[in-house]
């Protein structure tokens, strides 16, 4: 035998070798692609394998990583959300890491390599959130995760770009996070707001007010590619509301530390007549007020209250509500209150609740943008309706009778197979698999979510506590002026 067709056999064979381990897990895939790119002429160098050798290992290498990425998908999903461990985790980024570098994946089954990096981010900040309350340094971090729910997703430029399984990434280039998952993110960040008064001054300076309040008020699911239904995830709205909650606690903190200290210097700030200066006054006022952030705070509650009562949304309602007792607590707080205009807004919201019979009324669905695509420029003639594209020689006879006869399913030709599917007309293709997150239950929020954290009973006895505990704290508004005289 020829040396060069010596050489041929045996590098097909180390390939046959190659490709049989990488099934058995005996060979890595960098391995496998590593072979083929040396012996395949690339860089210049003499190629040994064929075009038919080459295909049918990238063929099998895209296989391979396909098998193995949904098994470790759907194993870590069958373990269950609360015994999720970072191993599980680390089994599906190795399948992820090995089918983006090989370029072999294969998306069959309407998957592609996208879906499972978002799965893998979704289980990765899961897992990260789960340990236990974030400390300081992990602030950062979770804020980042808010401000790219926070921010609208960019135009994919239509839904023919894009394949339909493929889910939108954030502003940031990464793959967005499910409603679920980012509840399990804020809850880990308000715990470290409220155990740590630094973590909280970090997270306010890094914007957390502003991420976490245009997530309140607006519809997460406009423009991610998943069905809306114009509900609000409830644990995901109650974890944000509380966090605009707690950065108004703290602002008060500081107050109530400054009003402390004033009320001990009133005796020396009292003129000869017991009335206080007019810079005292202001003084005085000035130690009533909270910070900016906090105003902005109580701004996206209010909005966000608005905004459920207009669209019927008791989820957003029930964590605005939730965040408001805690808030009254506190008399600053009530004042803030008062004076940003929640009382009437409040008494809306108790009317409204009181008017309904039976079970609380269905979210009204948000207007949402149309999506169009984009503008494509090409020299080709446009698709006429009707037009034929065959030249006049190949054109076909056939009458009108022989077409309706051709697309009939009750008079077949019978010299002619069937060119639709099976029996009846019936396609053998298969339907596409679902999304990840919609084995999850994570792809979308179903109106009836609220009922997880209240309904209409609770939602009116919250109510009207809270109308009694404001409305009974108004004449106190006066109280930095009681030394006035008036």
């Amino acid at each position: 035998m020829p040396a060069a067709a010596q050489s041929y056999f045996e590098t097909h064979r180390q390939l046959t070798a190659n490709l049989t381990g990488l099934i058995h897990g005996t060979c890595a895939v960098d391995d496998v692609m590593q072979f083929v790119a040396k012996n395949s002429g690339a860089g210049g160098s003499p190629s040994r394998l064929d075009q038919d050798a080459i295909e049918h290992a990238h063929e099998t290498v895209g296989q391979v990583l396909h098998s193995r990425l949904h098994q470790s998908a759907f194993d870590t999903m069958s373990v269950g959300k609360k015994l999720l461990s970072q191993e599980h985790v680390d089994r599906v980024a190795a399948h992820v890491k090995d089918a983006k570098a090989s370029g072999c994946f294969a998306g069959e089954g309407g998957r592609s390599l996208p879906e499972f990096q978002q799965l893998l981010r979704n289980l990765q900040v899961r897992v990260d959130a789960s340990k236990g309350p974030a400390n300081i340094k992990a602030v950062s971090r979770l804020v980042r995760e808010l401000q790219a729910a926070a921010q609208p997703r960019p135009s994919t430029g239509g839904l023919g770009d894009r394949p339909p399984s493929s889910p939108p990434p954030t502003s940031t280039g990464l793959p967005a996070l499910s409603d679920a998952t980012l509840a399990v993110a804020s809850a880990s960040l308000l715990g470290a707001m409220r155990s740590d008064p630094a973590a909280c001054s970090k997270a306010v300076a890094q914007g957390v007010v502003g991420h976490a309040g245009q997530i309140l008020a607006r519809d997460r699911s406009k423009g991610t590619g998943t069905a809306s239904s114009g509900a609000a995830h409830p644990e995901l709205s109650v974890a944000l509301a509380q966090i605009l909650s707690e950065v108004v606690l703290q602002s008060v903190h500081e107050v109530e530390a400054k009003q402390r200290e004033r009320k001990a210097l009133a005796p020396f700030l009292v003129g000869g007549e017991g009335v206080l200066s007019s810079g005292n006054r202001i003084a005085m006022l000035k130690a009533s007020s909270v910070s900016g952030e906090a105003e902005k705070a109580l701004d996206s509650l209010l909005l966000a209250l608005k905004s459920s009562l207009n669209r019927h949304e008791y989820a957003r309602m029930w964590a605005v509500i939730l965040a408001l007792t805690m808030l009254t607590e506190h008399q600053v707080c009530i004042s803030q209150i008062l004076a940003r205009g929640f009382l009437p807004v409040l008494r809306c919201v108790a009317d409204a609740l009181q008017s309904e019979k039976g079970p609380l009324p269905s979210p009204m669905q948000r207007p949402q943008q149309p999506e169009f695509p984009c503008t494509k420029v090409t020299q080709d003639p446009p698709p006429f309706s009707g037009a034929s594209y065959a030249p006049a020689l190949k054109r076909s006879g056939g009458t009108v009778k022989d077409k309706w006869l051709n697309s009939s399913f009750s008079l077949p030709d019978l010299r002619k197979p069937a060119s639709r599917g099976g029996l009846h007309g019936r396609s053998k293709e298969l339907p596409p698999m679902p999304p990840l997150l919609w084995i999850l239950g994570e792809d979308s929020v179903p109106p009836e979510a609220v009922y997880r954290v209240c309904d209409r009973s609770l939602l009116v006895l919250k109510v009207r506590a809270l109308l009694i505990r404001i409305e009974g704290s108004r004449a106190t508004l006066v109280q930095p002026f009681a030394l006035t005289g008036h």
